[in-house]
């Protein structure tokens, strides 16, 4: 059973102490593909070109988007509390 486990990407959930069954992935990119940044950059170029052409900064990682805005108050005070 290890060794089928081994040939098929398979995962399974941990829960505190709890283990669920195996499953086979059906989809997806394995770690350390070449295949992976590519697709990233693939995916996130239109919206990077849509971001920039709002003349607003920004950063795209594999796990989060920000996007970095400032702005002119006209007319605004602040008043101490």
């Amino acid at each position: 059973m290890r060794q089928l486990l081994r040939l098929l990407r398979c995962f399974r959930v941990k829960c505190e102490a709890d283990l669920s069954s195996w499953y086979a992935s059906s989809c997806g990119v394995p770690q350390g593909s070449v295949l992976g940044p590519l697709l990233f950059v693939m995916h996130t170029t239109p919206l990077s070109t849509l971001i920039s052409s709002c003349s607003l900064n920004h950063h795209l990682s594999c796990t989060q988007m920000t996007l970095n805005f400032s702005f002119l108050s006209f007319g605004l005070t602040s008043t101490p509390a």
